[in-house]
């Protein structure tokens, strides 16, 4: 989820001066707690910015090999830092049917599934989805616990 971005055109006036342009700005929304709040219906969090394309891959257990790569936009607990180090085990090292059984540990399916159905046009209401939504998102996540397929490939490309 990408944040919100606008453009504003930016006058000053001075008392006795003509209006005067000072030019076009661009607004972005900043992604903090309440971003996350607002678009993922979850307060707080771990926030990251990552900049690699190599998301995952195990770097062993020294949280400063991945602190450039993921630049880290919160204060993270030894808990953040190794659930990080978990997952990157569980992309790089596991087989198939491992990494799809114990994805779940890791990635809420329902809300992924519910944010993915949402991005893509889906009928939304504020806050977390509706029981409706929810069931669905269910079935979308069961169906992919199943198959694994999107996920594991998705893994392969990691």
């Amino acid at each position: 989820m990408a944040p919100r971005t606008s453009y504003a055109r930016v006058y000053a006036t001075i008392q006795g001066k003509p209006k005067r342009y000072l030019g076009l700005y661009s607004i972005v929304e900043n992604v903090d707690d309440t971003f996350v709040a607002s678009h993922y219906g979850v307060p707080g969090g771990t926030l990251f910015k990552p900049v690699t394309t190599r998301l995952f891959n195990d770097l062993g257990r020294d949280w400063s090999k991945y602190n450039q790569s993921y630049d880290p936009k919160t204060t993270l607990t030894d808990a953040d830092k190794q659930r990080i180090f978990d997952l990157s085990d569980l992309v790089t090292h596991s087989s198939d049917e491992v990494f799809a059984a114990k994805l779940p540990q890791f990635v809420d399916l329902d809300l992924f599934a519910w944010r993915r159905n949402r991005s893509r046009g889906a009928p939304i209401s504020s806050g977390r989805p509706s029981p409706a939504l929810r069931s669905r998102a269910r079935f979308t996540a069961e169906r992919r616990r199943r198959s694994s397929r999107s996920f594991v490939s998705a893994r392969r490309q990691c």
